[in-house]
Parts: C-alpha cells; sequence; structure tokens
C-alpha cells in the first residue's frame, strides 16, 4: 500500500506542478495565436481591397490612355499603330 500512496502523491505532483501549467500556458499561447491571426486576416482583407480598388484605377486608367491615343491617332491622319 506504501508504493500506491507514493505513486498518488507523485501523480498529483504532476497534476498540479506540470500538466496543468502546461495545459494554461498551452491555451494561452493557443489563445494569442487566435487573436494575432484574427489582426493579420484583418489587415490581409484591408490589402485586398486597397489591390482591388487600385487595379479598377488602373484599368479605367489604362482605357482612357488607350482611347485619347486613339483620338491622337485619328487626328494625325491615321499613322502610328
Amino acid at each position: 500500500m506504501e508504493v500506491i500512496e507514493g505513486a498518488r502523491g507523485w501523480a498529483e505532483f504532476f497534476l498540479t506542478w506540470v500538466a496543468s501549467p502546461a495545459v494554461l500556458y498551452g491555451t494561452w499561447v493557443l489563445r494569442d495565436i487566435r487573436n494575432q491571426l484574427r489582426i493579420l486576416n484583418g489587415r490581409m482583407i484591408r490589402v485586398e481591397t486597397w489591390r482591388d480598388e487600385h487595379e479598377k484605377l488602373d484599368d479605367e486608367r489604362h482605357r482612357e490612355n488607350v482611347r485619347r491615343l486613339e483620338e491622337i491617332t485619328r487626328a494625325v491622319g491615321g499613322r502610328g499603330r
């Protein structure tokens, strides 16, 4: 019976001073990772939105430049393209 009591003592020690703090620390780390991923996701969404808006602006500028170039080409007599 003394061996069983000794094993219980070690099990209690292990759970109290090793396993529980490790689980709590792991929970804290995972929670922090989750928060950082949320922040990163928000930033990525903003970057994607910014990129999409600027791609639209670039497309509009390109179409406008092509239109102007065609007008100038017609005005000078069709030379060029």
